[in-house]
């Protein structure tokens, strides 16, 4: 069932910047029409090293587009997004897919509660605050039991409303413990990695058998 609701608490300058990108245009990025667009989605869903997954989180959904494709991959879909006028193109375009929930969900205040075998974190990791990613990094893992995994792929070039680079958004996560690296591809115009989640305490570091 798909539902839309209220961020319980928004970032308001992130909240506002995605909601006037998408009501300015039905595809700010033009994901459906541009063949570099086309081409990542599909290394990122042949990426996934497994062919299907039990609850999946996607952070960042916008119109739903990679959503579509994910909930065929998926038992139950979680896909959220900052700004309501995207969930609301979402809904209409996942529309009958009974395994996917839409939330407009402020993710600088968290992830939503629940285990996920699969986060996909595509193209949102460089619009929030080091701390902010830390965080929501932290609650990933928490949330992700082992052998879980997190996919990432972020656009490699500065941009004006990025607020860290992304390289430092995918090293962040390669560089932590909790997490092995088990697939990375990169191109001039983009960073893509899986990490599956280990045995090691958050916290801590320690106590690992890995």
């Amino acid at each position: 069932m798909i539902n839309s609701a209220d961020p319980a608490s928004a970032a308001p300058t992130l909240v506002g910047h995605f909601d006037r990108l998408h009501d300015a245009s039905a595809d700010p990025w033009r994901v459906m029409s541009r063949w570099y667009e086309i081409r990542k989605r599909r290394l990122l869903l042949a990426a996934l090293p497994d062919e299907h997954y039990g609850r999946v989180l996607e952070l960042g959904c916008s119109t739903g587009v990679l959503s579509h494709e994910l909930a065929a991959r998926s038992d139950r879909l979680l896909a959220v997004d900052f700004s309501s006028a995207a969930i609301e193109r979402a809904r209409q375009r996942l529309d009958g897919l009974k395994q996917v929930e839409l939330q407009c969900h402020d993710i600088t205040q968290g992830i939503p509660e629940g285990a996920f075998d699969l986060v996909v974190l595509s193209e949102v990791g460089y619009y929030l605050s080091e701390d902010q990613f830390d965080r929501l990094v932290r609650e990933i893992t928490e949330s992700t039991p082992p052998s879980g995994q997190l996919l990432l792929c972020h656009w490699r070039h500065q941009e004006g409303d990025f607020r860290q680079r992304p390289a430092d958004v995918h090293g962040r996560v390669l560089s932590d413990p909790a997490w092995q690296l088990i697939i990375s591809h990169q191109e001039e115009d983009f960073l893509l990695h899986v990490v599956i989640r280990t045995a090691v305490a958050p916290a801590t570091g320690e106590g690992s058998d890995r």
